[in-house]
């Protein structure tokens, strides 16, 4: 069989799409477990994440009035300030109610699911009205290595 320039061209363009292709799914699963908090939520669901994104003042108004009236901690605007759970900057939520947050980072683990305890009381409490996190996590944890 003779192989033309034309046919290792093509061969050598196939490989590289799929090298692309490749980088672009880890990528993506970088961003994405960037956006998956310790205990499972998506920050990109997150309404305080997404009010600071959108820069809205008074979207977290709202959230801090919901907030300071349904935890009965007082929350101002300020406090609502979220870039993901794993940035450096702390919402007020971080800072004043996460238990699983703090514990996550003395373990050193990415997520809860990474966790040697895992799920451990706090987060057991926790996911009892959080299926989606809930959910989250047992995907990561049965996609580990074993």
């Amino acid at each position: 069989m003779i192989h033309t320039s034309y046919d290792c061209r093509m061969l050598i363009s196939l490989v590289t799409i799929i090298q692309n292709a490749k980088s672009i799914e880890k990528e993506a699963e970088r961003i994405m477990s960037e956006m998956i908090a310790y205990c499972g939520l998506d920050c990109n669901e997150c309404r305080a994440f997404e009010a600071t994104q959108a820069k809205d003042f008074e979207r977290k108004k709202q959230i801090a009035k919901q907030w300071t009236e349904g935890l009965k901690v007082e929350f101002k605007p300020e406090d609502i300030d979220c870039r993901g759970c794993k940035s450096d900057t702390l919402s007020g939520w971080c800072r004043k109610i996460c238990k699983i947050r703090p514990c996550a980072e003395e373990k050193k683990v990415k997520t809860c699911a990474h966790c040697d305890d895992y799920p451990c009381g706090i987060l057991k409490e926790f996911l009892a009205n959080e299926p989606v996190a809930t959910e989250n996590l047992e995907k990561i944890r049965k996609a580990l290595p074993v």
